[in-house]
């Protein structure tokens, strides 16, 4: 378990060092600086660290709005840090006067062309919801770590109706209690499993991993 901890906070370290590179060579790509806030959001490790994640992701939507991921991220970091109404509408705000047409975490919460920008976003919450709350103690814990003395994860129940059926997390990857490097590489969970164990998964569910729902069957 130690060698494990160990491996984890070096490769966040190089992480680090890859992303403040990358700035060096891209200062104003959002999708660069989208990443470096998912370094700081992984709890697994010592780069946890919510308020320059925040920072990151204000950066990420100044410069590249039209990047969906960062919204969804950003919504994760503000349901961890129990935001209030008003800066969750401000974010949905955002989001929707830039209207994101891409990104792997966007795409997996858009399963429809005719949903809204308003309603990817109100998906995103539901299944962000069900995950946090699934791995609540990974995240209490590295909240704590990071100053947040006694934190406690506090999310309304998920309302599971709002989630499209195929976007349910499956069980089998949801409650998988073991850790493992990739789990926090994005705002959701399952799909990073999924990701990972893409050999397993049927032509449907390879498809909707690149294409969510934005694509025009005929």
């Amino acid at each position: 378990a130690v060698d494990t901890a160990r491996s984890r906070h070096a490769q966040a370290a190089l992480q680090l060092r890859v992303f403040c590179e990358a700035l060096q060579e891209v200062p104003k790509s959002g999708e660069v600086w989208c990443e470096g806030a998912r370094i700081c959001m992984d709890p697994t490790t010592r780069a946890f660290n919510p308020a320059a994640a925040r920072r990151f992701l204000e950066f990420a939507i100044e410069f590249t709005p039209q990047y969906g991921d960062s919204f969804v991220e950003y919504l994760r970091l503000l349901l961890l840090l129990h935001a209030g109404r008003a800066e969750l509408a401000r974010l949905v705000q955002l989001c929707v006067n830039a209207e994101p047409n891409y990104g792997t975490l966007w795409f997996h919460c858009k399963r429809s062309l005719l949903l809204s920008t308003r309603q990817v976003l109100v998906i995103a919450q539901q299944l962000l919801i069900v995950e946090l709350r699934q791995h609540a103690s990974v995240y209490e814990a590295a909240m704590r770590q990071a100053g947040f003395a006694g934190y406690v994860l506090s999310l309304p129940p998920p309302d599971v109706s709002i989630l499209p059926a195929e976007l349910s997390p499956p069980n089998e990857l949801l409650e998988d209690s073991a850790v493992l490097p990739g789990d926090f590489t994005t705002g959701s969970l399952t799909l990073n499993r999924m990701i990972r164990r893409v050999s397993s998964l049927s032509f449907e569910q390879r498809r909707a991993l690149i294409y969510g729902g934005d694509q025009l069957v005929p």
